[in-house]
């Protein structure tokens, strides 16, 4: 079985409108709350940002940053006394889908910028060494840099048989490689693993299908020397050329990089999420705070109580 390497079809942009909701319960109430999320799209040359918003209930205050990897960063602070928390994220993109045809080049002569280095090593549930045994045995004689790719791809996705409640965040691509079960997450890692051993550099991606409301994905993208950043998914088993099926939010080494959210809150009792639910919507040019939040199952005034 082969991924698809592109059809070299040109594909105008289509416009999207994107809405997430997560929903925090605490048993007593929180005098501070204080988190830093990546929760709106990536912005690059198939993802054109028109307009992006973040906000919580109770209101606070909010910091936007772009990280070393381009990523966009809200630092969001809750001084309001509060026993839950929504916090909202909106979007309207214009999706281009990458749909030009890969051209094949040898893995021995191919050269990749100084910056992709950190693609290449070991990162936190990471350690493309443990992998190249693996990964030598999945690749054989090929010699092509996508024809590697598509190999390891196609191999997790077959092999890795997709079970959730056997790992978590914090398993290791190793671990996978030897349960030979995981999720979306744990695909990528070890697809990740695979290819850095082979120096093929790569990085997680996070973010949804478009057309699975309500779940968070994960893919990896490989560096192409000529042609850039490429994506490739080991859970659905597609090499390049990914459509309008996928929507990016962050990239990074591996996950630990891209939490959807990480904070901390000030209070007598313990927290817990409630509610998360992401959907990408069609057919419509815009998208408020307002509207979005009965979309992702919150309501404002319950957040007041």
């Amino acid at each position: 079985m082969q991924g698809n390497l592109g059809s070299g079809v040109i594909q105008t942009p289509t416009r999207v409108c994107y809405a997430y909701g997560a929903r925090y319960t605490y048993d007593a109430t929180v005098v501070l709350n204080d988190n830093t999320v990546r929760i709106t799209p990536y912005a690059d040359a198939h993802q054109a940002m028109v307009r992006h918003t973040v906000a919580t209930t109770p209101r606070g205050t909010q910091v936007e940053f772009k990280d070393r990897l381009g990523n966009t960063v809200h630092r969001l602070r809750v001084t309001e006394h509060h026993k839950e928390l929504h916090m909202v994220a909106v979007a309207v993109m214009d999706l281009v889908p990458w749909s030009q045809a890969v051209p094949e080049l040898a893995l021995s002569t191919a050269r990749y910028p100084a910056d992709a280095e950190e693609f290449l090593g070991e990162s936190p549930l990471i350690n493309p060494p443990d992998m190249l045994a693996l990964a030598r045995d999945i690749v054989g004689r090929t010699e092509g840099l996508v024809a590697a790719v598509d190999r390891t791809v196609m191999w997790v996705y077959q092999k890795i048989e997709y079970k959730k409640g056997v790992t978590n965040v914090t398993t290791r691509a190793e671990t996978v490689a030897m349960l030979r079960q995981g999720v979306c997450q744990d695909k990528t890692h070890l697809a990740l693993g695979l290819l850095r051993s082979l120096n093929i550099p790569c990085r997680y991606i996070s973010g949804m299908l478009t057309d699975q409301a309500g779940d968070t994905h994960a893919w990896i993208e490989f560096l192409h020397p000529t042609l850039g950043w490429l994506p490739a998914d080991p859970t659905k088993g597609r090499v390049a050329q990914l459509g309008l099926d996928y929507l990016k939010l962050a990239v990074g080494r591996d996950y630990t990089d891209v939490p959807p959210v990480i904070g901390s809150f000030a209070s007598s009792g313990s927290g817990r999420l409630d509610r998360v639910y992401a959907c990408v919507l069609t057919g419509r040019r815009d998208l408020t705070i307002d509207e979005a939040m009965p979309l992702v199952g919150l309501d404002m005034r319950e957040a007041k109580r």
